[in-house]
This record gives C-alpha cells, sequence and structure tokens, in this order.
C-alpha cells in the first residue's frame, strides 16, 4: 500500500477556481455588516494617507526608470520617517472580530461563555479534529518524528518516504501530493511537492518566468502609495535573524504582489475592498501625465497590514529562485492565508479557526483555562496572531515547515487552531504556577524548543505512550 492514497473530491483542491467570497455573499447579516465596516476603514486609513502626504495613489516613472526601493536596504529606503503606520495589525483585527454580536443572543447568555469570541460558529471539537486529521494519529509513522528515531525502522522509513514522493513528483498528481503532505515531507522533495499540492508543475514554467518579469517591471514602472508601508513590515520581518538574508527577495515578491490583479481575481476571499475607479492619471515625475490607468488601488486587492511578510519570508528556506518563491506565496495566499484575513462565519476561516482553538483548549484542561481567565489572560488574546500568521517567529524553522507540510496537504487552517492548544496543554503546568498574566505571557512567547508533530499527537491522542521529547 505503499502509493494507495484516498479520494479527494476536485472541488477540494482548487478554491481558485471559484470567485472570490465577497462581504455580498456572507450569509449572516451581522457578520457582513461588519466586514464591511472593516473593509470601509481601511479604505479610509488609506486615504488619509493620500490626504497627508499630499500625493497620488500612484506616481509614474519614465520608461527607463527603475524603482529605488529594489536597489536599497529597507532601512535606506525609509530613511528617517518614523511616522508610517500600518493600516491595521493583529490586535486591530482581534478587536474587530470580538466586537461581532449576534443582536439575537440575550446578553446573559454570551456571558456564561468564557473564551472571548462569542458567536456561535461551527466550530471543531475534540471529536471531530482527532476525525478530520486521521493521518496525525499515533499510529502512523510521520516525517519530523519516527526518523529522527536513530534506529533502523526511522532511517528505512526516510528512505521510504523518498521514494514515494520521487514517484508522486514524477506523476505530478495534486490530491495524492496533499496526503502525501500530511505524513511530513522530505527537506530535499518539498520544493517540488508544495508546487504540485498548489496545482503548479514541479519546476517553473517559462510562463511563471514571464509573469513575474512583467511584475517586476511594472514596480519599475510605477510607484504605489502602498509600497512604503509593505517595506515597513519587511523590515519588521527581516529585523529576526532567521529572515534578514532574504530581504531582497522580500522586496521584489511582495512588491510584484501587491500589483498582481491576478491576486484580486483568484483569491478564495475578498480580503480587503481595493478602492475602483481611481478618478486620477498616472502622474509623471516630470509633472507631464499618462493616459494609463489602475483600475483597482493596489491591483491585487490586498491592502498592506502588520504581518503580510510573513506569509511570505519562510518560503525563502524552501526557494531559492525568485519566480518559484513568488508563484508558490501566491497561491497559498489565494488558497489559504487569506482564509486567516476575513471576516467570515464559514468554517474554514479566521473566526470559526479562532473558536475552534478556545473550544478545543476548553475541552481537553478546562482548569487551564479558567486559571489563565482567572488571572486576566484570556488564550486567544496569545494565540491569535500564531494563527492568523501561520506560527511565524514562534517556532523555529524545521519545525515551521513541518506544520506547513500538513497544513498545505489538509488545507484547513483549523489545524493551527490544534497546534496552538497543544502549545497551551504542553505548557499546562508551567501556566497553572503563574499568578500574574504577565508570568503567564512570558511561559508562552518562547517556542524555540517545541516540536510540533508530537504536540499534537499528545494533545489528540493523550491516551497513546508518546515520546516526551517535545521540547
Amino acid at each position: 500500500e505503499r502509493y494507495s492514497y484516498l479520494h479527494m473530491s476536485r472541488s477540494a483542491i482548487d478554491s481558485t477556481l471559484l470567485h472570490a467570497r465577497k462581504s455580498d455573499d456572507e450569509t449572516l447579516d451581522f457578520i457582513a455588516l461588519a466586514r464591511k465596516a472593516w473593509e470601509v476603514g481601511i479604505n479610509e486609513e488609506l486615504y488619509a494617507i493620500v490626504t497627508e502626504s499630499r500625493r497620488p495613489f500612484t506616481i509614474l516613472r519614465g520608461s527607463n526608470g527603475r524603482n529605488p526601493l529594489l536597489d536599497q536596504n529597507c532601512s535606506s529606503s525609509l530613511g528617517q520617517q518614523d511616522n508610517v503606520k500600518f493600516l491595521f495589525d493583529s490586535e486591530d483585527l482581534l478587536e474587530t472580530g470580538l466586537a461581532i454580536q449576534n443582536p439575537n443572543v440575550k446578553q446573559q447568555y454570551l456571558d456564561r461563555y468564557l473564551g472571548l469570541l462569542k458567536l456561535n460558529l461551527n466550530a471543531m471539537d475534540l471529536e471531530q479534529a482527532i476525525k478530520c486529521f486521521g493521518e496525525l494519529s499515533c499510529h502512523v509513522s510521520q516525517l519530523g518524528l519516527d526518523e529522527l528515531s536513530g534506529q533502523v525502522n526511522g532511517t528505512r522509513y526516510a528512505v521510504l518516504r523518498h521514494e514515494e514522493g520521487e514517484a508522486l513528483i514524477a506523476c505530478g498528481d495534486v490530491l495524492n501530493a496533499r496526503i502525501y503532505l500530511r505524513k511530513g515531507c522530505p527537506p530535499s522533495l518539498r520544493s517540488r511537492l508544495w508546487r504540485i499540492a498548489l496545482g503548479l508543475s514541479a519546476e517553473e514554467s517559462p510562463a511563471e518566468s514571464c509573469e513575474f518579469e512583467r511584475l517586476k517591471a511594472m514596480c519599475h514602472r510605477y510607484d504605489l502609495i502602498t509600497d512604503e508601508l509593505l517595506l515597513r513590515d519587511i523590515q519588521t520581518v527581516t529585523d529576526d535573524p532567521r529572515f534578514f538574508v532574504f530581504e531582497d527577495e522580500l522586496k521584489e515578491v511582495i512588491l510584484c504582489f501587491s500589483r498582481d490583479r491576478w491576486v484580486r481575481l483568484h483569491c478564495a476571499y475578498e480580503v480587503h475592498r481595493p478602492i475602483f475607479d481611481l478618478n486620477e492619471q498616472l502622474q509623471g515625475s516630470e509633472g507631464s501625465c499618462d493616459e494609463i490607468k489602475l483600475e483597482a488601488a493596489p491591483p491585487s486587492g490586498v491592502q498592506p497590514f502588520l504581518g503580510l511578510a510573513s506569509y511570505f519570508a519562510p518560503l525563502g528556506y524552501v526557494y531559492r529562485d525568485r519566480v518559484s518563491l513568488y508563484s508558490v506565496s501566491r497561491l497559498l495566499f489565494c488558497q489559504l492565508w487569506c482564509k486567516l484575513n476575513v471576516m467570515s462565519s464559514c468554517r474554514d476561516t479566521l473566526l470559526t479557526v479562532c473558536k475552534t482553538f478556545e473550544t478545543l483548549l476548553l475541552q481537553v484542561h478546562p482548569a487551564l483555562f479558567l486559571h489563565l481567565v482567572s488571572i486576566g489572560l484570556q488564550p486567544l488574546k496569545v494565540a491569535f496572531s500564531w494563527i492568523q500568521l501561520g506560527f511565524v517567529g514562534l517556532f523555529e524553522m524545521d519545525q515551521l515547515l513541518h506544520l506547513w507540510d500538513r497544513l498545505i496537504g489538509y488545507m484547513d487552517p483549523s489545524i493551527l487552531a490544534v497546534a496552538a492548544a497543544a502549545v497551551f496543554v504542553h505548557r499546562a503546568e508551567a501556566l497553572m504556577r503563574c499568578a500574574t498574566e504577565s508570568d503567564a505571557s512570558l511561559v508562552l512567547v518562547e517556542g524555540s524548543r517545541l516540536r510540533i508533530i508530537p504536540l499534537i499527537q499528545m494533545f489528540l491522542y493523550k491516551d497513546f505512550n508518546i515520546p516526551k521529547s517535545v521540547t
């Protein structure tokens, strides 16, 4: 049964074939209203920046002009402009989600719930999580755990998984590639298997190269008012010693991403409402005007926010070539990360994933949940940024990529809720001794020694004998 895999429906594979779900598609009216207000507020912030800076959304360069932002490091490009502000960050997004209330539920019923999120959403409980993520069972061998045993069986398993991966690369099957990733992926095959799992060929195509060159030319052709905000975010991410070596790649890829109309048309969810029908011409550097007009600002429809670069930075460890780095980053955002940046009642989006986290933690360790609330620390306040940004910044890179293998394999952000709850339960002994919110926060802020696969297994299958080397 080395190559026998489960069947999955085509609709579960390529969400980019569907039109982006907008606020008008939301089934719950009160969430749709909150989402529209959030989108309007972001655009108002962008308009305020335009007004304060006294410049248009877009400035056209000469035909031979180059974008200086791509030729300098972020610190030099931004200079001393410390007044540059992000449109929003994780805390703003969390506050917006917490402010949403169902008008049909009385306050006295809402007060009975210990968690922050008071919405009645279709969240997973423990039994559903065990069933959904069955390939993570203790009875199933995992890369990221079993090959590290130092025994002959661990070495044989690693070799076997490598052979299976090579066979999948040869046939290029999207369905089987995703199922393969659920048990982990050899680092040497990760770049090609992720491409296949996202619907690309194993190697980059000439069409991808042409598209990336076109987007780079657009970066040099005109400036967007959002460019400085994106560079601020890149600077924040590259302050991390794990990512500073990728600064040039991140600048080029993210500035191209902001100009890519394909993103706006193929995202599973419309993350932000772009500004359409711009009442301005592209102003040239010599005061002349060009007849070209942008359809939207930014063309991608994704407004800059603190943390956007976190979705791109880890891929620098997987892809050396910028074309593949861009192609995979773009598809990951359109198929996965957009779901974690939108207000929606759908099961695989941010609010429901956060609800799943609170449900799982309350079900598995209610004493811990109650203790944290009693000392003033709501677990979701800590876990929210982990979930929204895919644990970038908490785990070491090898563990982060093991988690992202499973995330791409399942194409279900709920696994991030399971991982977040698992971290809390693993730290339960230390957390139960904490008497203040600050002490508990310090316990949770460090995750460099965590091993994600045994953590998840211990959380979902705690009755089994699991190795304790998770720290």
